[in-house]
């Protein structure tokens, strides 16, 4: 990981008072979004979400598939209740057990918190490294904490914080060139892998095989164990998956939701969107291969936020794409330098409404993001780029 030598005094192209004054702003809002989602989290009604996630762990630790039940195919326990739609795989829920394991919902909310609050506290130590001591790093850490997806996962009870926490754990093995300990980190994010498939691609390399194999042994335990433990068959477990997971193709807040909106096949929408989101993510990396592993992840985010359905909170996943954009505005010359890292940003820090859902908006955000990464690639180019000779007479 480039760390950022930015010494103690704030960079020539911006002024302190307007660095402080961007810290300040972007700590109120962290301290408001997270006040909020914690307090959603612990007090009231049991963040839905969450709960599902618990009633599939619940049924599962009684040898039956939840996904039966929510189709028909076996009753409801009557201190359960019916099971909800989930589309995750078998291993997301073998290994749900660990964030929402079965026990009792008052216990399991103090649980998921303390579970967010360390995901966060990590987070924001990997953010901080990438200027640690500098005033750059604590507006790394800030611009991190105060992303606004941050309230909507702690109060739907998502995983979304605890993901972004076991990537950056993911993209620290990879710095440090640990490929069975990275590819631990990859298998433990799989827990949502429309998040964390595309951070696969960062080991297609001759080190990386190592962590591909823990991360796929990993996946493949879990869903056998899964599948042994309530009697039902691989495929038949993955073809629920899918059929599930089309219930909820109409929420999408990315590429997808445009394409359906325009009247495009979901047969035709989604193999086209994920091949073509994920094969440029793969000639991106190959064509960057030398660049800095920041680079690497930062294309890897835009590839995931966009190649398959998300909902709009899981744009905190693009952290990944701000902290190398905010290295890039201090490093580079001239104030331009800093309208990719704010342009992003305040798609990432502006509240969340449900009116901000339409395919307009989505276009715009989409293109904010994708630029930001081209800007940012640019620059990684010109690194690459070999000095000019001098001529001699």
């Amino acid at each position: 990981m480039v760390v950022l030598e930015t010494g103690a005094a704030t960079p020539a192209n911006i002024h302190p008072r307007w660095m402080s004054a961007l810290v300040l702003a972007l700590s109120l809002l962290a301290v408001l979004y997270l006040g909020e989602g914690f307090y959603r989290a612990l007090v009231g009604v049991m963040p839905q979400d969450l709960a599902r996630r618990w009633l599939e762990g619940a049924y599962a630790v009684r040898h039956i598939n939840a996904m039966d039940v929510y189709a028909g195919l076996h009753p409801a326990e009557p201190d359960l209740g019916p099971a909800h739609a989930g589309g995750y795989p078998p291993w997301s829920t073998a290994l749900g057990l660990l964030i929402a394991p079965p026990i009792q919902k008052e216990w399991l909310r103090v649980y998921f918190a303390v579970l967010n609050a360390v995901a966060l506290w990590f987070t924001a130590r990997y953010a901080a490294r990438f200027a640690s001591g500098t005033p750059a790093g604590r507006l790394f850490v800030v611009s991190c904490l105060a992303i606004s997806a941050n309230a909507v996962v702690l109060r739907h009870g998502q995983y979304g914080i605890i993901v972004n926490a076991l990537l950056a754990g993911m993209l620290g093995a990879l710095a440090a060139g640990s490929g069975p300990r990275g590819g631990l980190w990859l298998a433990l994010a799989a827990l949502k892998p429309q998040t964390s498939a595309p951070f696969a691609l960062l080991w297609l390399r001759r080190r990386g095989v190592s962590a591909l194999g823990v991360a796929a042994l990993v996946g493949a335990l879990g869903t056998l164990l899964f599948c042994l433990w309530v009697g039902t068959a691989p495929g038949r477990v993955f073809s629920q998956v899918f059929g599930q997971a089309a219930n909820w193709d109409g929420g999408d807040a990315g590429p997808l939701r445009i394409l359906l909106s325009l009247g495009v096949p979901r047969g035709v929408a989604i193999p086209v969107l994920a091949v073509g989101c994920v094969g440029a993510a793969a000639v991106l990396l190959f064509r960057f291969r030398r660049a800095d592993p920041t680079i690497h992840a930062a294309i890897a985010c835009v590839s995931a936020r966009l190649w398959t359905y998300h909902r709009r909170y899981d744009d905190m996943m693009l952290l990944f794409l701000l902290l190398p954009l905010g290295v890039a505005a201090f490093e580079r010359p001239g104030r331009f330098a800093w309208v990719p890292y704010l342009a992003v940003g305040v798609t990432l820090w502006l509240p969340l409404r449900e009116v901000d859902h339409g395919p307009l908006l989505i276009a715009v955000k989409v293109a904010t993001w994708v630029s930001a990464l081209g800007w940012l690639l640019y620059g990684a180019a010109a690194k690459e780029a070999p000095a000019p000779r001098l001529q001699t007479p």
